[in-house]
Parts: structure tokens; sequence; C-alpha cells
């Protein structure tokens, strides 16, 4: 048997025997969410609540969008109680509220949809099926590429970060970045990679999809530095706030294993009031399927008045 992935551990939550519907963390968090010491990193928060709401459903249901907003920070010391409300069960639609709670006070909230997935077999010829195609840079590039960029260089030389905090943090997945082309317009900037998970131990979709959830987060919130670098002259150090505010993801492919090759696109649209709006696009590597769609609202503020 192939040992469990670490991904599979971030996302894994285990069931309160007292208590109906109402899930903890499976395991202790530990690591050093992208340089927030004692915060809990929120692709946790993410993918351990899909985890819980697929609890309360039968395995015939996948997930296919969780809306979030995360309201107070987590702390990493802490287990995280996630309250999963059955919100509708339908023939074909199911919807779950699911409250991360820590000290009692909800630091996170999310509405999750799933659909049954014989429906997506079944209506095959009624409904209307089309996708944005993978980019052209994702059919002619190789993950393998010698000039790709290494996650430690994107973090440390195009985001800023001390290598101190870039060696601690925990990354489960295999990141390739293609160069960050600058550009006058921020919302002309395009941050490009490729990624994998490590092998999972199952072929179970919901396992695979509350991956994707917890993946969907990570980096994320810094396509708004990389599209900035003007403003950000001492990288991290010149911030005084930056955290997501909501986040929304939707699943395209019910199918799509997080262990293949991925290829990932990072934009964003606007950015004002203190504020900034990221979308993100995942597209099955070896036949350009489109697997996930995200956008992300964030909170972002320098310790110079020059946002």
């Amino acid at each position: 048997m192939t040992d469990k992935a670490t991904v599979e551990f971030a996302i894994d939550v285990v069931a309160i025997v007292s208590c109906q519907d109402i899930f903890r963390n499976g395991k202790p968090f530990e690591d050093r969410s992208q340089g927030q010491a004692r915060s809990i990193f929120g692709g946790h928060l993410l993918g351990q609540s899909v985890s819980a709401a697929q609890q309360t459903l039968p395995s015939t249901f996948d997930v296919h969008s969780v809306q979030s907003t995360f309201l107070r920070p987590g702390h990493s010391s802490i287990d995280v109680e996630y309250h999963v409300e059955r919100i509708m069960d339908g023939r074909t639609l199911a919807s779950r509220l699911v409250r991360a709670k820590q000290g009692g006070a909800v630091i996170y909230v999310a509405t999750i949809g799933f659909q049954r997935h014989a429906d997506q077999l079944d209506q095959v010829a009624t409904v209307l099926r089309y996708e944005a195609p993978m980019p052209d840079w994702a059919k002619m590039t190789e993950p393998d590429d010698k000039s790709l960029t290494s996650t430690h260089d994107l973090l440390v030389i195009d985001t800023g970060f001390p290598k101190d905090l870039v060696g601690a943090f925990v990354n489960p997945f295999d990141w390739f970045h293609l160069p960050i082309e600058r550009r006058q317009d921020p919302t002309e900037v395009c941050a490009r990679s490729f990624l994998r998970s490590t092998p999972l131990s199952t072929d179970n979709s919901a396992v695979h999809l509350a991956s994707f959830a917890w993946l969907s987060d990570v980096f994320l919130i810094y396509t708004a530095n990389w599209a900035n670098p003007n403003k950000f002259p001492l990288g991290m150090a010149g911030v005084s706030i930056e955290t997501t505010v909501n986040h929304s993801v939707w699943f395209h492919l019910p199918s799509a294993r997080i262990d293949n090759w991925l290829a990932c696109e990072r934009k964003t649209s606007w950015g004002a009031d203190g504020r900034v709006l990221i979308q993100q696009s995942l597209w099955n590597k070896a036949d350009g399927q489109l697997v996930m769609t995200c956008v992300q609202e964030a909170l972002l503020r320098l310790k110079r008045a020059n946002l």
C-alpha cells in the first residue's frame, strides 16, 4: 500500500463521537504557513471543511463549489472544530454550511455545494459543455524544463520572503514556475506554474477534491505582489497586512487527480481601498481539461501609503 501523501494528512478530519456533524483536524497544525509563524494556513480550513462536509453525504456526491469567508486568524497551537449544518439534500444537489471554530469563536465559514456524480453521466446529451482551453505556454513547456524557477526562488527573489521562513514552510507539492514577465499594467501580469502532489494513497475522488481545495490557497495571495513589484521595494518587510477575506472555488472535473501534472495561471484584475482581487485557473497538463477555477479577495496594505 502506498504511504499517505503529505496533503492527505493536511485535509484529514476526525468525527467528534459525542456530537453529530462536528469534526476536528486529524493532525496538529505544525506548519509555518507561508511565513505566518503562529497562524493557520487558509488551505487547511478550506480542505478540512470540504472533508468534514463530505462525511455527511453519500459517496455518490462530489463537491462542486466552495464559497468561504475568513473571519479571524486561527492559531496553529489550537485544534479547529468544524460544525457542519445540513442546509439542503436534493436528488441532484446538496448544500452544507461549515463553521470552523476555535475556543468557541467562528474563524471561518463556508457554504459548500455537492452534486450527485451519476447526473454528470446521465445528462451528457442534455447539458451545455465548454471550457476555457489550456493556454499555449502549458502545451509548449514541460515541467522538467531547465528554465523554470523553483518555489524557493519565487518566494525569496520575486516575493521578498526571508530565506529562513521559506525553508520552514512545508509544501506538499512539486512546483515549477515560469519567469514572471513584468508589465506596466498589473492586470496584464500572469503567474504561470506547473505543479503536482506526491502520489496519493487512494483513488477516492473526495480525497483528491479536498486536496484541490487545500491547494487553491497556496501562494495565491502573492499574485498581487508579483503584479506590482515597484510597490514592494522592501519585499514582505514593506507589507503591513496581507490576508484573505473571501475565497471561492469551483471544481469542474470530479475525476481530476491532484498527483498528476497541472498547469496553473494566476492573475489580478483589481486593486483599490486596501483590497485586491485574484483569479486562478488549473488545467490537466496531459489532456488540457479545465480542472478548477478560483477567485480570492484579500486585504493588502503597505507600511507606506503608496497603494
